[in-house]
């Protein structure tokens, strides 16, 4: 049985076992508590009867938990996240950060020396970002585990991402691979560079492909159904990259056109405010990399005047 107090979570803190009448009267007190309290996870609820008392968390008067609610009752703190804010795969990070009032710290890579430094590869041995520093001090790299341990460790602390279905969480799990494996690595396309023109055309051609297969999976309004969750998070700060940079440089006149499920799920992402503040950090950044000539550095500008090639869809 899963009930809090039937059974002696496996815990360095765990502590011996009870009398069954203890333990009849800590489980109903916990399972009092979680009817106040829906939102406090079973774990923190068994902590806090066990060693707290039961009046730890009274007084918690909104779904979102302030800090210093969070700190009451004992969350980690010192987490940080290395990123900049023009990373799209950080940017899912970000969001969910930013969706649950999580206090993790944001800090550049260019603070240990760059993501090829000594001290950095000390943190993400891949010389990649984002990668998040632990409160234990251990790191996690690559952006859908850091979204989904972050997920996993604070379910129950504000609002839930998670699908509540096997088959939402499957179909979460899916659009997120497609971002990760079919869209990523040919979305530098857009935006990288050397890159000889018949690749950067075929790779433009096939993010035209897969945003129509994105349409295909998505359930409506948002990635898996009526409520958003880490499969938004996921491909959010790609449809940014795209949204910029497709129409500008590349001549497409709707990224969204004929696609009427993505189009309708942008424009509900763009109305939260979390999800407008991370919009608001990519897409500033890619203003900074419009003035300094970037698609003219990497050899876009030229690339998109032989019209041979198509590159508009």
């Amino acid at each position: 049985s899963r009930e809090i107090g039937l059974q002696t979570p496996a815990h360095p803190l765990a502590m011996p076992a009870l009398d069954t009448t203890r333990m009849r009267g800590r489980a109903a007190a916990a399972v009092a508590l979680r009817r106040r309290l829906p939102l406090v996870s079973a774990f923190a609820t068994w902590f806090a009867v066990q060693f707290l008392g039961s009046n730890v968390f009274c007084g918690w008067p909104s779904a979102t938990p302030s800090r210093a609610q969070l700190a009451r009752i004992g969350r980690p703190a010192g987490e940080v996240l290395y990123d900049v804010p023009v990373s799209n795969n950080g940017a899912k990070v970000r969001l969910l950060m930013y969706k649950k009032g999580l206090d993790v710290s944001v800090v550049a890579p260019s603070t240990l020396g760059g993501l090829k430094s000594e001290e950095y590869l000390k943190v993400s041995p891949e010389g990649k970002m984002p990668a998040l520093v632990c409160e234990d001090g251990s790191s996690l790299c690559e952006s859908q585990v850091i979204l989904d341990y972050l997920s996993d460790k604070y379910r129950g602390l504000g609002p839930d991402f998670i699908p509540k279905t096997p088959e939402g969480r499957a179909r979460a799990a899916l659009l997120a691979r497609i971002q990760d494996l079919y869209i990523q690595p040919i979305l530098g396309a857009a935006y990288r560079g050397p890159m000889d023109i018949a690749t950067r055309a075929a790779n433009i051609g096939e993010v035209n492909r897969q945003l129509d297969i994105l349409e295909s999976v998505f359930e409506g309004p948002y990635a898996t159904g009526a409520e958003m969750t880490t499969g938004d998070f996921s491909l959010f700060p790609t449809m940014i990259f795209m949204h910029y940079m497709l129409p500008r440089h590349f001549g497409w006149q709707d990224v969204f056109k004929g696609r009427p499920k993505l189009a309708k799920w942008w424009d509900l992402m763009l109305q939260d405010p979390e999800a407008k503040r991370v919009f608001d950090e990519v897409d500033g950044a890619l203003q900074k990399w419009e003035a300094d000539g970037r698609w003219e550095k990497v050899g876009i500008a030229e690339h998109v005047k032989d019209t041979s090639y198509q590159w508009a869809y």
